[in-house]
């Protein structure tokens, strides 16, 4: 039976803060050639996306997190569950830390901001062609405007695929 992933222990440690940033990792490689234009291609298959995250905890939950940071993620190296916005919507995701670290700073009376960089595993994305079918602009009159089309495709996803797909 393969290790199950843990999840971020949500019953008892804040979620995210609502504001958190994503970066992408660079996906193409160039190559200078003697002549001619430069050479431009993709490196890998799996994307990875890093994201700058905070979550403010009482003293009580810090102490916790630190003991499953270290016993349950091995000292932050494993993947774990976590509730994270990637662009369709709030959704399990994927994660570790980057570098095995996070950052704290104590705010105030038993009070911690805790930061750290998340690297996930990417999102399902639209499949080859819905990009296309989204900018055709009579299909996207038929559903009344881009928001309504997109909505209706992550519901979609998201109703018939599970969330945890890696």
């Amino acid at each position: 039976m393969p290790d199950e992933i843990p999840s971020w222990p949500s019953q008892v440690l804040p979620e995210l803060s609502t504001s958190y940033a994503q970066n992408m990792e660079a996906m193409s490689m160039r190559t200078q050639m003697d002549s001619g234009f430069v050479r431009q291609r993709r490196r890998f298959t799996t994307e990875l996306q890093t994201y700058a995250v905070e979550w403010e905890m009482f003293d009580s939950q810090y102490q916790i997190f630190i003991s499953w940071f270290d016993e349950v993620l091995n000292h932050g190296n494993e993947w774990f569950n976590i509730n994270l916005a990637t662009g369709g919507g709030l959704s399990i995701q994927k994660a570790r830390f980057v570098g095995a670290k996070y950052a704290s700073q104590y705010a105030s009376f038993a009070f911690w901001k805790v930061s750290a960089s998340l690297e996930v595993m990417a999102p399902v994305r639209m499949p080859p062609g819905m990009v296309l079918l989204l900018l055709d602009l009579e299909f996207v009159d038929q559903l009344e405007d881009l928001e309504l089309a997109t909505s209706a495709y992550y519901e979609l996803i998201h109703t018939n695929f599970p969330a945890n797909i890696t």
